[in-house]
């Protein structure tokens, strides 16, 4: 089955931000965002602002249609329950990545060869929300993709990590490694998309692993309402 890469599909076609306007794009942070659509989204992220996508709706009553519009209605609702809405939501995700890689900064800690194989074998899938941790049961000793010994799970390149099977898609992806706290040290950006195929499930989520160091499990917390 083709598939778009989740970065593209959630930035290459939207990206807006939130009521104040970002500072201006730093170039030293090229080397710390991941594929020519971030890139994009990162240097021409005022463009963005105002592009109209679809019609999201929100419990309070609100709608989406732009960018600037979901980041606000964020700050005081959430997401209607729904798989169309759902699915509807996931181009939006990608406002929530360009508006955080405009707070990044460089930095000179760690950076490893293959931030993929980090991903696979170190970010604690019982950090944050997901499906692919239910698989582990009750061995409470797994935690990470490696853990599930599946034979599906396949290297992308050396910033996603897939898992392709007959009836479920997974990705997990870094769109950036830059300080995004203040204390110089490295935070990984990490996008995770998950399908059933032939399915209602359709999700996607942005999640921030704080301080990644070069051992340990990767913990992964939810990204800060702006």
């Amino acid at each position: 089955m083709k598939k778009l890469s989740l970065i593209a599909a959630l930035i290459v076609v939207t990206i807006a931000g939130a009521e104040v306007s970002p500072a201006a794009s730093d170039e030293k942070m090229d080397d710390f965002i991941f594929g020519k659509h971030a890139l994009n989204a990162y240097h021409s992220y005022d463009t963005f602002l105002v592009k109209s996508r679809g019609n999201l709706e929100f419990v309070n009553g609100a709608h989406a249609t732009t960018c600037a519009e979901y980041l606000e209605a964020l700050k005081v609702s959430e997401v209607t329950d729904g798989v169309n809405n759902k699915m509807e939501e996931c181009p939006f995700t990608g406002c929530v990545i360009a508006a955080t890689m405009q707070r990044g900064k460089p930095h000179n800690g760690y950076r490893p060869k293959s931030y993929a194989q980090e991903l696979e074998k170190r970010l604690d899938l019982r950090s944050f929300c997901n499906s692919l941790h239910l698989r582990f049961g009750k061995d409470t000793t797994k935690h990470t993709i490696a853990d599930l010994k599946n034979p599906h799970v396949r290297l992308k390149d050396q910033y996603t990590v897939e898992i392709d099977e007959d009836d479920w898609y997974e990705e997990v992806a870094i769109d950036s490694d830059s300080d995004l706290n203040g204390n110089g040290k490295p935070d990984w950006l990490i996008s995770v998309f998950e399908k059933s195929i032939g399915g209602t499930l359709h999700d996607c989520s942005v999640f921030i692993v704080y301080d990644a160091e070069p051992t340990g499990l990767l913990k992964a917390s939810e990204v800060p309402r702006q």
